[in-house]
């Protein structure tokens, strides 16, 4: 479990310790229904669609100049 952990973290580029911190606190505030709260991955999955919807608009928005 440790390894996957480790490994986890490295691919979230964060140190292990704030990796197990970030993920028990998002275990505790969706075990307690708190509204709205997002959890990081799906702050960073919502990031990433902004940034690729960005980019397209600015593609389209030179293809029309």
């Amino acid at each position: 479990m440790l390894e996957d952990w480790k490994k986890r973290a490295r691919k979230a580029k964060t140190s292990l310790s704030k990796f197990i911190i970030e993920r028990v606190e998002d275990s505790i505030r969706k075990g307690e229904g708190e509204e709205g709260y997002l959890g990081r991955l799906e702050l960073i999955s919502r990031l990433k669609k902004a940034e690729d919807e960005l980019k397209e608009l600015i593609k389209e928005r030179a293809r029309e100049m």
